[in-house]
C-alpha cells in the first residue's frame, strides 16, 4: 500500500513509511558451528611463504602456487593442460575448467566423463578464457615441470589419462595448511577457520588491487563485471589503509 500511494503521490494523513520499523543492525561477522570466523581470508606474505614451505615435496604445492600468483580457482588449475602453457611467451592461458557433473546429466552431454564423474568445461563466462602473464616464479616452477611431466596434463593423475581429482587436491592442500601452522585469530582477535584453497584466489586478488586498475584485475580473475571483482574479491586491511594514505601529501 506504501510504495502504491507513493507511486501516485498521495499519502493517507497520518500514514507511517512501514520500512522506518525495520532495524537493519550493523553487519555480522559470519562464522561456523564452531565460532570460527568463516570470512574470506587474506593470507600474509608471512603464510603464503610458510604454506608453500609446508606444502614442499607435495604434488600440490604447484598448485598452491599457481592460484596465488595466477588467481586460479581450483577447478581451472586442475584442467590445466600444457598446451595452455606458452614458455615462450610466458603465458598462461585459462580454457576450461574441471567440473563434476551427475550421471543423468553426462547422458544429456554425450561427452566423455573422466573419473568420478569429472569433465572439461568451458568457464562460466566468455570473461572467464583468459590469458595470464607467467610472474618469474611461475615460470620457473612450470618450465622445471615440463621436462619431467610428459603427460598432456600438468597435473596428471597416476595413469597420465586425466588431471588430478579436485578432492585430492583439496586433501593434499588440508595438509599443507596444518603443517603450515598459520595465524589461528583476525585482527579482532576472533577465531578464524583454516584457510581454503579459495583463499589463495581472494589473496591474489587483493594483493593486485594495490597495484593495477580495476579493469585489469577484472581481466586476470577472468569477471564478466567489474563489480564482482571489487565486491567479493577484494579485502581491504589495515596495511592497505595506511599504504594508500602515505601517497597523500
Amino acid at each position: 500500500l506504501y510504495v502504491q500511494a507513493t507511486k501516485r503521490g498521495k499519502l493517507p494523513h497520518g500514514f507511517l513509511n512501514p520500512f522506518k520499523a525495520v532495524d537493519v543492525g550493523q553487519d555480522e561477522e559470519r562464522v561456523d558451528r564452531n565460532g570460527n570466523s568463516t570470512e574470506a581470508r587474506v593470507l600474509t606474505k608471512d603464510e603464503e611463504s610458510k604454506l608453500l614451505e609446508a606444502a614442499s615435496g607435495q604434488w600440490c604445492r604447484g598448485a598452491i602456487l599457481l592460484s596465488l600468483r595466477l588467481g586460479l580457482r581450483i577447478g581451472e588449475v586442475i584442467a590445466l593442460e600444457w598446451l595452455d602453457v606458452d614458455l615462450d611467451r610466458k603465458t598462461v592461458t585459462v580454457r576450461h575448467q574441471r567440473q563434476r557433473v551427475a550421471a543423468s546429466t553426462r547422458v544429456l552431454m554425450k561427452k566423455h566423463v573422466g573419473e568420478h564423474g569429472l569433465i572439461s568445461v568451458p568457464p562460466k563466462s566468455k570473461a572467464g578464457n583468459r590469458m595470464i602473464p607467467m610472474p618469474p616464479s611461475v615460470f620457473e616452477w612450470l618450465s622445471a615441470e615440463r621436462e619431467a611431466n610428459t603427460t598432456p596434463f600438468v597435473f596428471p593423475n597416476t595413469g597420465g589419462n586425466n588431471p588430478k581429482e579436485p578432492r585430492a587436491l583439496s586433501a593434499c592442500f588440508n595438509v599443507a595448511v596444518e603443517r603450515a601452522k598459520l595465524t589461528t585469530v583476525n585482527e579482532r582477535g576472533k577465531p578464524i577457520a583454516p584457510p581454503t584453497f579459495h583463499d589463495l584466489r581472494h589473496t591474489f586478488c587483493t594483493r593486485l588491487a594495490a597495484h593495477v586498475p580495476a579493469h585489469v584485475l577484472k581481466t586476470i580473475a577472468g569477471h564478466s563485471r567489474v563489480e564482482l571483482t571489487l565486491s567479493y574479491y577484494v579485502h581491504t586491511d589495515d596495511a592497505n589503509l595506511f599504504d594508500a594514505m602515505s601517497k597523500i601529501q
